[in-house]
């Protein structure tokens, strides 16, 4: 018969840490081993007999586990007394439930209750108030902009002008010669009439305006109109082409207020009527 192999080291060592920890975690084994190491002696061939199977218990049905009594844990008269401070939660959809009823003011019909503790707050009440504040501080969209509203200027006063047409009538009867038909008149007349209306018009515009010429060369004399020039100030006729600077003769000097002093209306004057009427008894 052959000499058998002897093992490598390492398996040597894994066989003996695997025997060591059968050893001390499993007593049965240590057993068979102690009494093989004492009958080796005796009968070396002697065969070591087969382990004993393990039972693995089986786990019980749905059937058996719903026919065991419930068993209730014993509470505390502490948890007790909180149990019965608490009141229960009501569900979704169902009505509030109604406040305990207040505590009598007479102390002699209360009996003496120890100090009950204050119950904590669970876990899922602090996360569900954590979430809520979380929500509420959430930050508002922004607004849209308004639309621009446009601003529609004032109606310019007519107190001025009606000023200086009722000082016009007064000085110079300027009203009375426009609204007269002179076509039937002579033109002596007219002559004689329109000498009286310049110098009374004339005095009240002296009198209450300073008027200046816009341009300050003599009528008829030969202009330049350079770049720039303003349209309010000179106007532009006849053969009207090109780019500026213009060539040109001019024809009427223009007239500018330089200063206007209009009287103070007193109180409760109407500056619609112009000219009051004459009654002569």
């Amino acid at each position: 018969m052959p000499e058998s192999t002897p093992l490598p080291l390492a398996t040597r060592l894994w066989f003996a840490w695997v025997c060591l920890f059968r050893v001390l975690f499993d007593p049965a084994f240590a057993a068979r081993a102690f009494a093989l190491r004492q009958g080796e002696a005796a009968s070396p061939e002697r065969e070591l007999p087969p382990p004993p199977r393990k039972r693995t218990p089986s786990l019980p049905s749905a059937a058996e586990l719903a026919r065991l009594p419930q068993v209730k844990p014993a509470l505390s008269a502490a948890a007790r007394a909180a149990q019965q401070t608490i009141p229960d939660r009501p569900r979704r959809g169902q009505a509030p439930l109604s406040p305990p009823p207040a505590p009598s003011s007479d102390p002699s019909s209360e009996p003496e209750s120890p100090a009950k503790p204050e119950p904590r707050p669970s876990s899922a009440t602090t996360t569900t108030t954590t979430t809520t504040t979380t929500t509420t501080t959430a930050p508002a969209t922004p607004s849209a902009a308004a639309p621009a509203t446009t601003t529609t200027p004032a109606a310019p006063s007519t107190e001025p002008a009606l000023q200086l047409l009722a000082l016009l009538q007064r000085e110079g009867r300027l009203i009375d010669f426009l609204q007269q038909d002179i076509a039937t008149f002579p033109d002596a007349e007219i002559g004689a009439a329109a000498r009286v209306i310049h110098e009374g018009c004339r005095k009240a515009l002296r009198d209450h305006a300073t008027v200046t010429p816009v341009r300050t060369e003599d009528e008829g004399a030969r202009i330049t109109i350079a770049s720039g020039f303003s349209p309010a100030e000179v106007k532009l006729s006849g053969n009207v082409g090109g780019s500026p600077p213009y060539q040109g003769v001019l024809t009427h000097r223009g007239w500018r207020v330089a200063q206007i002093k209009l009287p103070v209306p007193i109180a409760g004057h109407d500056p619609h009527i112009l000219a009051p009427a004459e009654v002569e008894l």
